[in-house]
């Protein structure tokens, strides 16, 4: 099906965002890359806000539609869905998720902090799930599953800077790296079920193994 005019500026403008960043493309920027006269690109969005705003609806209705999912049932397996939901819109979506002015701008700044703050509460229940069928054990100290909860959002938002400080390769995802924070805390019976729904191989690739040689140290 051909894309509409509205469609193919915003793909055009989401492409150029990502490359220089929201801030620096103008709207006449756009319209030159696209092809059309400014009025014309005024007409479907007079202001560059306008059209951010048009971008960001299109990630909140895919955000909002794994976080309903969750809610309905708050599986550990919903859990691994949302991180790699949040992952896939990082990379489409990059100039939001990777600059703190853009994900600050008013058009966002309230929703995404809504957002956020919804997300860590399903983590929070998917854990309770997890501990009332037995698949994850009792808090051992007050505040750890809480940090849980938090520090598993905080990997799905900024899993992407912190590769990039790194020099990583930004497609590889954030699930292993929440599974590895998580699996400490689950039952035999929550281990035997990862190991059902992801496979034994999944649970053996979790990481490299932990080898530091302190001999070099000097132990008394």
């Amino acid at each position: 099906m051909k894309k509409s005019t509205k469609e193919r500026i915003i793909e055009k403008a989401v492409e150029l965002f990502n490359k220089q960043g929201y801030a620096n493309v103008s709207l006449q920027d756009l319209a030159n890359e696209i092809g059309m006269s400014r009025g014309n690109l005024a007409y479907h969005f007079g202001e560059k806000d306008l059209l951010l705003k048009s971008i960001v609806d299109q990630v909140w209705e895919l955000m909002a539609e794994e976080s309903q999912k969750r809610r309905n049932f708050p599986s550990f397996q919903n859990v691994h869905n949302e991180v790699k939901l949040y992952h896939t819109l990082h990379l489409a979506y990059s100039f939001i998720f990777g600059d703190l002015r853009v994900l600050k701008h008013p058009i966002l700044r309230q929703q995404f902090k809504q957002s956020s703050l919804q997300s860590i509460r399903d983590n929070e229940e998917a854990i309770a799930y997890g501990i009332q069928i037995g698949s994850m054990k009792a808090e051992p100290f007050p505040g750890i599953y809480y940090n849980l909860a938090l520090i598993i959002w905080m990997l799905s938002i900024f899993w992407i800077p912190q590769q990039s400080i790194r020099d990583e390769e930004i497609t590889k995802d954030p699930t292993k790296a929440v599974w590895t924070l998580m699996l400490p805390y689950l039952t035999e019976k929550g281990v035997r079920s990862f190991k059902k729904v992801f496979g034994e191989d999944y649970f053996d690739s979790l990481g490299a193994p932990f080898r530091v040689n302190l001999d070099h140290l000097e132990i008394f």
